[in-house]
């Protein structure tokens, strides 16, 4: 399937690529050291910020593994939001989405800074999350429907999900509502709008090096858009102002 180059008025509500690594070093020494390997002119730009769950103690972060992941510091500026926690780091557009390239181009720059702090040599897990609104029910505009023993099943309110692991180990999560409500977004006019969500979350788990890491970003960003073009019709593609050349 040929996909389009980009969208002109693409349906991103935000997008997320998070890096999970294992350290033992304090949440609030990983935003210290990442924030000094920053540039002057990178720190100009950005409020550093400690999250209230910086404030659970040790001693619960241990019980509970998945409290490590949780962001604990973020870095924010009107273009991207940084969030910091014992075990991962992810990176969020906050200004206008323009294509994967240039949002791409701003996480690499960070996250070289990140690379410099020597806090993590490798990674066990990638992830990617697009998170798009439509205005409209998708189970009518999209190519999705639901059907049990073929019969259609209908429903004022459906919320489906499905999980996939392609042949490359990449993991892609979608999950399809149709009665959503925007409560928040970088893009002002999507708040407060009712209609459905297409939320897809690749990612890819193992042993990674940062050497390694752009192949595999580029990989599991892939899926994304594959499976975003399967979901959406051609109308609703048109509407978006694909860009083919």
């Amino acid at each position: 399937m040929k996909y389009p180059l980009r969208l002109e008025n693409p349906p991103i509500v935000d997008v997320i690529l998070e890096f999970r690594f294992k350290s033992e070093i304090p949440s609030e020494l990983i935003a210290g050291a990442l924030w000094a390997k920053l540039s002057p002119t990178q720190q100009k730009f950005l409020k550093f910020e400690k999250l209230p769950t910086a404030n659970i103690p040790k001693q619960l972060l241990e019980m509970n593994p998945n409290w490590k992941i949780q962001p604990h510091f973020q870095f924010s500026s009107n273009e991207i939001l940084i969030l910091i926690g014992a075990n991962a780091v992810s990176f969020s557009v906050r200004s206008k989405y323009v294509c994967w390239e240039k949002f791409l181009e701003k996480c690499n720059d960070y996250l070289e800074s990140f690379y410099q702090t020597g806090i993590a040599n490798s990674f066990y897990r990638v992830s990617l999350r697009y998170i798009n609104f439509i205005d409209g029910d998708i189970f009518k505009l999209g190519n999705y429907s639901i059907n049990c023993n073929n019969l259609r099943i209908e429903s004022d309110s459906e919320n489906i999900k499905f999980r996939m692991r392609e042949a490359n180990s990449n993991v892609v999560i979608l999950s399809i509502m149709n009665d959503a409500t925007i409560t928040s977004s970088f893009k002002k006019d999507f708040v407060g709008k009712h209609g459905s969500i297409i939320d897809i979350d690749s990612s890819r788990e193992g042993c990674f090096t940062k050497e390694s890491l752009n192949e595999l970003i580029c990989s599991i960003h892939e899926s994304s858009k594959k499976h975003f073009f399967m979901t959406i019709g051609t109308e609703l593609l048109n509407s978006f102002k694909p860009c083919w050349e």
